[in-house]
This record gives structure tokens, sequence and C-alpha cells, in this order.
């Protein structure tokens, strides 16, 4: 398992980066010898006491750290000065570090660097001043509350620690009280294991002193690896990693148990397997011949991995250069990144450093697109992309980087409503790249750059230096995460201030109460508390008093709260910011009803369904991207009996509820089915969830043609008929001029309906509408084309051949002529209001686009009630793409939100907003399924006039027959 890169504070110590007597006289890249795979880069130092003056008797130790954990460097010490040659393109490094101690650990320095400050710390030194560790941390192993003695533990941040605990059970470790913790691991050779992780839920604040970690039993898990043949793979060495299903659950550490080899059966037992009653688990191959897929099948209490050849003999490697007339060429740190990986959805990061020459070497991966850049200290480079090598012809592109000086950035976080300054956060930067590739003939958008990370003072500045362009700034650790985006330009400093608004913890007292006529005990109701805003990990589990009391404290804001009844029958929830504004009355839980089948409707026994609640909160644009906004709160289960039924029972109300089927054999492959949000005394029939998907049937060339020119005559797209043979060369030339947006955006104008290539898979009464339409399919290297109105008429035609000269700008001319002229999105809404105030009827405005299925539905379900809706609504249609002012009318539907497509907005005809289709479960989009039919129900109650409930209900009903 790779694990997240993470920026920890300096320990035990204050270091800069300097030059001194040790590195005087250096000549260009004399800090390096070797090249290539046997490059060296030499990082030397020097060790100072308290004083500043030169420490004698110490001890350095050198480590880097690497996707496989980590490994000692040869670090030679002379005096208080200390060197070490690090292998630097031989493995992929996260970070290096060096740590001297003096008296033991009585005086102790660290210094951390990442891959892109080696360079320059290669030229100017480091210097460690050691300093008298202030911060003692205890960690307490625990079995049911007991006390272990003799338990092994490991405590990770930016360095492994390894430990054994005391009589008490206890280890102590001695840090500066700004170290950040990363993981905390315990087992013992009786078979026992327990530990997490600081960034993850349930949360833990590694800024505390004490920590307990709890022992679990365990029992064998017995793994066997397979190939895709299904023989097994012996003598595969690998890392198993474990962790347990609940949400956001970190995995535990690595072990030396956790690091294993198949027999000659295939097979490894790992005795440290957690005996909870549900797991998350996968394996890392760490053999250069083999990758473990991650999903697994569990077949008689054995994990069967399947195993996938790597594709190292495929590689092919490029030379590349980094040039510059301002400074020498070597060690500058260069990131080849592809979201095209050996694996399916695995992305690939390889590094190098350059050598002496400014040349680098990298093998990399046929027809695949990499972004590549180089980054420094102090210096950045343009960054490309490009197929450095293309299969069909051998070729090879060599990527060249040009050197030049990183634009300054300056960056102060503070923190509190008397913005003290924020000492020692890791914060990270990111230059933006977006570029696209294709993966077949799919075209993938993608964003790559130079990324790198640093460390905020004692005053909470940082200084670096990056490219021009966009820069995105975050903030990721466990009580705070923030993403901000800024413009670099050339020749000015760029300032960028982060403010966290909470500073420390506040206590929240809380008090549930029960509705009128339940009985219930309020005594022990289970407490879940978090952040539901995106900006922190905080989450907390409590139990109230007998009264209903409870209290906690939380850097969270703002703060969401759920409560459950130990009988599970009541249940809520409230949000609040500060302070809550009363207390939390609880509602009657219920049940809720379901039945999974099969494509053909065929029901399915046997399976797992979660339940998840969930309290909804709100990205926001300072919200990092990856760190979701909402809580969940309450996880329950059940499983389907034989006619597939099953029923949830103490769902809460007025929630979101994620629903999903795990299934038995193969406990990684879940299906989503939806989210629910059930009020208090509804009555819902039962959800029928549908697993895999029964073939529509395949429709008649005629019958297809009638639905395009509908959706020409609701959308305005011309249809454009396209017939040719099924050679390469022709489909190629037809997808690349007709069909592809991404290669020809001027073809998104129409709807394009294309013949069948093989005459075999057409059938008679095909053929048939072919002739009557004198449709004919062209012979070899040719190629039909016709556009057509939406009353079906041909406006056009052309036949070509694709080999002759000027064929792709002959078939472009024909695209731009028949093209439709672009519309007015403010036109059209001036016109809609008009009518709207004109007739006394409200606007039904409507966001949607040409790819979008879920418009087309949509659409045609708004024509075949046209009669009904029309009494009460103009229907205004926008595409914020293809139309004049469409973006900027668009948002007058979103109002800066983000919701997806199509999204609709009913105003009154005085252009106010009255409700939208961003319903407590998120954008109803088509309304389709009971939640989507309830919410639609709600906007045409909120917004009618004329139209009856009657006819309410039986446009709803309509919506389940579609």
């Amino acid at each position: 398992m790779v694990r997240p890169h993470v920026v920890f504070s300096c320990l035990f110590c204050v270091l800069v980066l300097t030059s001194s007597a040790f590195s005087q006289a250096l000549e260009p890249s004399s800090f390096l010898r070797g090249v290539g795979k046997q490059l060296e880069m030499r990082l030397h130092g020097e060790v100072l006491d308290a004083a500043g003056s030169p420490a004698i008797g110490v001890k350095v130790v050198g480590k880097l750290q690497a996707p496989d954990g980590f490994h000692a460097l040869d670090t030679k010490v002379d005096g208080h000065r200390f060197e070490a040659w690090v292998p630097v393109n031989q493995r992929t490094i996260y970070w290096i570090s060096f740590k001297a101690t003096m008296h033991g650990d009585e005086q102790v320095a660290f210094k951390q660097l990442a891959s892109f400050e080696f360079r320059q710390a290669a030229i100017d030194g480091i210097k460690l001043s050691l300093q008298v560790p202030k911060r003692q941390v205890s960690v307490t192993v625990t079995d049911k509350g007991k006390p272990v003695a003799g338990a092994k533990l490991i405590v990770e941040s930016n360095e492994e620690v390894h430990l054994v605990t005391d009589d008490n059970g206890m280890a102590r470790l001695k840090l500066l009280p700004e170290q950040t913790l990363a993981r905390l691991t315990a087992w013992t050779d009786d078979y026992r294991i327990g530990g997490y992780g600081f960034y993850g839920t349930p949360s833990h604040d590694p800024n505390e002193d004490e920590h307990v970690v709890e022992l679990s039993p365990c029992r064998n898990l017995k793994m066997r690896f397979v190939d895709q043949s299904g023989a097994v793979v012996p003598d595969v060495d690998f890392v198993l990693n474990v962790a347990s299903t609940q949400p956001n659950m970190p995995y535990l550490g690595q072990t030396k148990n956790s690091r294993m080899k198949t027999d000659s059966k295939g097979e490894a037992i790992y005795c440290w397997f957690p005996d909870w009653k549900e797991h998350h688990f996968n394996a890392d191959s760490q053999s250069d011949l083999w990758h473990v897929d991650r999903e697994k099948e569990v077949v008689d209490e054995v994990a069967i991995f399947k195993l996938t050849r790597s594709r190292k003999a495929d590689r092919k490697r490029v030379t590349g250069t980094v040039r510059s007339t301002a400074t020498d060429l070597g060690g500058f740190f260069v990131s080849v990144y592809s979201f095209q990986g050996e694996r399916k959805h695995f992305s690939e990061q390889l590094s190098v450093f350059t050598n002496a020459d400014g040349t680098f070497s990298v093998d990399v991966l046929p027809d695949a697109t990499y972004c590549i850049s180089g980054n420094d200290s102090k210096w950045v480079t343009n960054i490309i992309d490009l197929i450095p090598y293309q299969s069909a012809d051998a070729r090879i592109t060599n990527p060249e980087l040009t050197l030049s000086e990183g634009q300054r950035v300056e960056v102060q976080v503070t923190t509190g409503p008397d913005r003290k300054p924020y000492p020692n956060l890791g914060v990270s930067f990111h230059t933006e790249h977006r570029y696209s590739w294709f993966e077949g003939k799919e075209k993938q958008n993608g964003m790559g750059g130079p990324s790198w990370f640093a460390t905020t003072d004692s005053a909470g500045r940082i200084q670096t230096h990056a490219n021009v362009g966009k820069l995105n700034v975050s903030v990721y650790s466990p009580s705070w995460q923030i993403r901000e985006s800024h413009d670099v330009s050339m020749g000015a400093s760029t300032k960028i201030a982060l403010h966290r608004e909470v500073e420390a913890k506040r206590k929240v007292r809380c008090q549930l109460l029960l509705p009128n006529g339940l009985d219930a005990k309020l005594e022990d109701a289970s407490i879940t508390v978090g952040s539901v805003g995106g900006g922190s990990q905080d989450k907390q589990t409590l139990k109230s008093n007998p009264k209903g009391n409870f209290e906690f404290e939380t850097l969270a804001s703002p703060v969401g709260v759920f409560a459950s009844t130990k009988d599970g029958r009541a249940a809520g929830m409230m949000v609040f910011n500060d302070q809550p504004s009363g207390p939390l009355t609880l509602r009657r839980t219920l049940e809720f009803q379901g039945q999974l089948v099969d494509g053909d409707g065929n029901p399915i026994a046997g399976v797992k369904v979660e339940a998840t609640a969930r309290i909804k909160g709100k990205r926001n644009n300072q919200t990092i991207f990856f760190v979701d906004p909402s809580l969940d709160a309450m996880r329950t289960e059940a499983t389907t009996d034989q006619q597939g039924q099953y029923t949830i029972v103490g769902l809460p109300s007025e929630m979101a509820v994620g629903l999903r089927a795990v299934m038995s054999k193969a406990p990684d492959k879940i299906e989503h089915l939806g989210e629910v949000w059930s009020e208090e005394n509804e009555s819902r029939p039962p959800m029928v969830g549908r697993i895999g998907e029964s073939p529509a049937p395949a429709m008649t060339l005629s019958a297809r043609l009638q639905k395009n020119l509908r959706d020409s005559r609701l959308l305005g797209y011309p249809v454009m008929v396209i017939l040719s043979d099924k050679s390469n060369a022709v489909t190629e030339f037809v997808n690349s001029n007709f069909v592809n947006y991404d290669l020809k955006p001027e073809v998104a104008a129409y709807l394009q309906f294309v013949v069948p290539r093989d005459k075999a898979d057409l059938k008679e009464s095909d053929s048939e509408f072919l002739t009557d339409h004198h449709w004919l399919i062209p012979d070899q290297g040719r190629v039909f084309a016709c556009v057509l109105d939406a009353n079906g008429e041909e406006v056009g035609r052309l036949e070509m051949d694709v080999a002759e000269s000027g064929a792709e700008a002959k078939a472009a001319e024909f695209v731009a002529k028949h093209k439709p002229a672009k519309l007015d999105a403010q036109k059209k809404w001036d016109e809609a209001f008009a009518e709207a105030k004109r007739t006394n009827r409200k606007v039904w405005a409507r966001i949607g686009g040409r790819y979008c299925g879920p418009c087309f539905l949509l659409a045609r379900w708004l024509d075949d009630h046209s009669q009904v809706l029309e009494k009460d609504y103009v229907m205004l249609k926008i595409d914020d793409y293809a139309e004049e002012n469409g973006a900027s009318v668009a948002k007058r539907l979103t109002r800066g939100g983000h919701f997806g497509i199509p999204f609709c907005v009913i105003f009154d005809a005085d252009e106010k907003w009255v409700i939208d289709s961003d319903s407590p479960l998120g954008n109803i989009g088509y309304p389709s399924g009971y939640e989507g039919s309830k919410y639609l129900r709600k906007m045409l109650m909120a917004t009618r006039s004329s139209i009856t409930d009657a006819e309410i209900e039986k446009l709803v009903a309509s919506l389940a027959a579609e």
C-alpha cells in the first residue's frame, strides 16, 4: 500500500539550510557521481549545539522513505560534520531524513527533505541544531480495557519508531509539542492486533499527549494467488493491508508480519488478521513481475487474489534533457506522470534526477501520454505533455525541459479570532497543467503539473517558488482541510493568506428530547458528532446520561450531531456553527422495505444490504476536493431472503440514507442502490433495486430515425446520417470528422445517425428503409453523409473518398455549411419572461446539453405532458456551452452552485426564484425513482396555479411508467 504523502512538522529541532566550510568551493554538480540508475547525490551538513557551537560526539542516522518502507543511508560522521551519498535513481523516494542525537536522546535534531529539495541541500549543506525534547507522548496498549505488557508498537510520523510496552502497558517517546503523529499500530506474539491512523475516522487528535490502542483477537487468513488463467503462482512477495469497513476507517499499519511470500501452492497464511465482524483488505505485490488485482473473491474462507503480469518488458527507455544557460544542470528532480498505468484505473508516477549534463532516462509505457515537469527549491521548468514512445512506428519523442527561475510565492497562515501565526503546518502546492489523451477512441482529460510541500516557520510563513499559472494551495491535516487557487504572475511576488477560524477546541453541551407519545429511554443513546463542512475530519461517538444530556469538545464548524436511542425507536439530527440553538428533539424511526432482483427481474437471495444515514454537508470553494463534507452518522444492515426482500429497522427520518449491496462471495464488489429520504408519516412502496441489466431490444433503423427526429424537434439539433464501409481507415475518418466532438467541436451541433457498417448487421426491414431513402452503403473507402431538418427533410448530402486530397477539409466544409445558427440565451430568457408576464404564468427554466442522456429524457417527458404543463409554465431551455450568453444566463439558475445537468429552476414572471431541482438528496436531474418523483411533486405543488391535484398525480405516476 502506498501511504499518503503527509507533511510533518520538524521533529526535535530547528533546522535551516546554510553554506558552511564543509560545502565551500563546490564546482557545478560536484555533489553528483555516476549516471542513470547509478547516480548518487552527496548530502552533507553539520550539527550544532544549543549555543551554536560544533557538537562533538554526535550520532547521525540518515534514512530514505520509499513506497516499500524506510531504508538506511550509509551516513559518515567526522566530528560534528556528516555526509551520505544517496542513490537517488534506484527507487522512488518520498523523503530523506537525518537525525542527530547526543547523550542518548537527551538532545536531538531532525531534518526531513522532500525530493525537490535535495539539490539545493546538496549545494548549501544542512545545519542541525540540537534541542532538548520538551514533549512526551505516551501510548497505552489495552485488551478489553486492561493494559498489555510487552506489546510491540510502531509509531509513525515522518519516521517509524519501534517501541515495546512496559508492565503497565505503556510506551513513551519524546517529541516536540508541535510534532504531528500519523499512525499507531500495536500487536503481540500471541496474535492480537490494533491501531489507528490520525488521518481518518473515527478521529483522534494527534496533538494529544496520551493515546490508547485497543487490541483485538486475531484469526488466520488463508490467501491464494492465481494468474488470470487460475493457475497458482508461487514465490510472490507481497504486503497485506487490513482495515475495518467502517466508512473512512484508516488501514492498520504494516508490521514485519504483513510482509509475506506465497509458497509452492501459491498460498500464504496471515496469523494477525483481526477477528472483526467485517474487514476491508488488499494486497500489494512487492515483485516487479506481478500486479495484484484489487477485486478478490472469498471461497470457502480462502481469499483468492488474481495476479496480472507486469508490463516491464513492454517499456521503452527514453532520454530527456533539461536545458539552461543560467545554472548547472545536474541533480534536478523531474516528475513523469501518466494516468495510463499498467493496470486499468491505475496511474503511474515516475521520478528521476538529472545527470550532471542535464540528461535523464525513464522507462515509459508504449502509447501512454505523460505529463513531465521539473522543480527545485528555487528553479522550475516548463510543463509538457507528450507520448514519448509510439509503438505503431516505433517513434521516440525525447522530452526537453527548460529551466527558469521560479516566481516567488509567500504564504502567511493564521488561526483564531486574533489571527495568530500558525507554525509547523504542512502546506501543499500544485501548479495546474490540464491536458488530454486518448484511450482507444475515447478522449480523456486530466490535470498534472509539479506538486510539492513546505512547512510554516515559527511566524506561520512559507516562502517558495512556482511556475507562472494556476497554483493550488491546500492544507490537509486531521483538524483542518482547505484548498484555494491563486494566479502566479511573471515578475510579481504572489502573496497568499490562509486563515483557520477555530483556534482551539470548544466545549459543547446538548440535550435530547423525545417526541410526544413515544415511550423510550434517553440513557445511553448513541451519539455521533463531527464536521459537516469538509474543513476537518473531526468525528466522535458518545453516550448520553439518563437525562439525555451529553457534552463534547470539537474543532469543527459547522458541527453535525446525530442521536439514536438504545432501543432504536427514536433518532434525529441537527447542524450548528458555534452552539446549538436548542435541544435535539428526536423522531420516531421507520422500517424501510426493499427487494433486490437481477437484470431479468429474478430475486437475489443472501445479499447484505447496508444503509448508512448521513448528515449532508455543503462543499464550498475552500473545501479540499477529496474531503467529503458530509458525516456518516449511523449504519445498519439487513440480508435479502429467498424472495430477494429485506427490511431495515430503526431508520431515521428526514435524513439522507445511502443503500448499497455487498456480495457475499466478492466482498469488494459493491452495488450502490441509491439514496433515500424518508419522511416520518409517509407510506412508500418497497424499493426495487436491480443488479445487472438485461440487454435492450435492438431498434430498427426506422424507429431510431423517428426517435432522433423527435429529439431534433425538441432540442434543435439537426440529424446527420452517416454511412460507410467497415474498413479501419474509413471508420477512423468518420470518427475524427463527423462524430468525435473532442476532435471536431463543430459536430456537437448535430445528432449523429450512424448506420451499421456491416450489411450482415442489417435486418430486411432496415435494408428496405435505406432503399426507400436512397441511402446506400458506399463502396470501399468512401463515406456518405446527409443532413436532415427536424421534419426529416434532406437539406444537404456529401459522398466522398476518404483518401482523396483535401478530404478532411471537404468534410469540415460540409459540417460547417449545415450547422444551425447559434442561439442567444439572453434573448430566449427575455422572450420567455415576456410571455410569462403576458399570460400570467411562471417560467420553468432548465440547463441541458447535447451529450447528456437525462437531458433528452426530460425534454421528451416535458413534451409528452406539454398540454398540462403549459397551463402554468413557459418552458425555457439553456445550453450553457453552445449558446451565446449561455454561461452567464445559466448562472442565474445555479446561483454559483454546481449541480450537474439537467438542472431546473421555476421562476415567477418577475424573474424571482421560487424553487429548483436541488432536493435534500441533490439535483434530481431527470426525476426517476421514488425520491425524484416525490420531489417533482413538491416542485409542482409549490408553483402550480391551474394544474389540479389529480393532474399532478398523473404527471408523477407517468415517470414510473417511462
